[in-house]
């Protein structure tokens, strides 16, 4: 996306905080019904190739609120694994569906 340095910088602090899943839930309440905002959970936990245990738990409490089961996580996260290979710009076009 082309921002503007400060708009940038200013959207970088606000993703480095650290967020409850209770404080998120308000604004992701549109998003419980597509797999895909779990899809791309999963794909930022996998961003940096080190998987860590407090990552899997927010993943799963937030699988919990999407409702789905253990089979449905495991396809999330095959989804994903095929959604990092893609090219950003075909990436976001299967996100932006």
């Amino acid at each position: 996306m082309k921002l503007k340095q400060e708009v940038r910088n200013q959207l970088i602090e606000k993703l480095k905080q650290k967020n409850s899943l209770e404080s998120i839930l308000p604004f992701i309440k549109c998003l419980r019904k597509d797999k895909r905002a779990l899809v791309f959970a999963w794909q930022c936990v996998m961003q940096d190739n080190q998987i860590n245990e407090k990552e899997i738990v927010a993943f799963n409490e937030l699988a919990t609120v999407f409702k789905i089961k253990e089979a449905e996580k495991e396809m999330v996260k095959h989804k994903a694994k095929q959604f990092r290979d893609l090219p950003y710009e075909l990436m976001l076009e299967e996100y932006f569906k």
